[in-house]
């Protein structure tokens, strides 16, 4: 009994684990002025300067409040120039980062229901698509 006992805390722990590297995501709406980002861990969204001051400030705080960046995975929908000053700092920074086709994320925004289109929701929807192995 005692054998179960301690497996079924094993096991909780793990699914416990698995369960929260799955949603330590950030999804990224690139535009040319601004990086909308979704933490998928907390649910909330940000705005910020599409800069190297703002993605610097953003690095610095984020790494203030989370532990281990490289534990991160984030998501970038490619838009040419645009996403490559994020890119390139977010790499040098530790983190994971997936740059998604354009393709890859009209096809999760074609699958969900939405009202209006948002770069908050296209965040989510980014952070959606590397939860789900894209």
């Amino acid at each position: 009994m005692k054998v179960l006992l301690e497996y079924c805390v094993l096991l909780r722990n793990f699914q416990h684990m698995n369960h929260s590297a799955e949603r330590k995501i950030l999804g990224i709406d690139v535009s040319r002025d601004s990086l909308v980002i979704f933490n998928r861990l907390t649910a909330e969204t940000v705005s910020i300067g599409n800069d190297r001051e703002s993605l610097e400030s953003f690095v610095a705080d984020f790494a203030h409040t989370f532990s281990c960046l490289s534990d991160w995975k984030i998501g970038i929908e490619s838009t040419g120039d645009y996403s490559l000053l994020a890119l390139d700092t977010l790499l040098k920074s530790g983190f994971q980062v997936v740059l998604l086709n354009p393709v890859v994320t009209r096809k999760y925004i074609k699958g969900t229901v939405r009202e209006k289109k948002t770069d908050g929701s296209d965040a989510e929807i980014i952070a959606l698509a590397i939860a789900n192995g894209e």
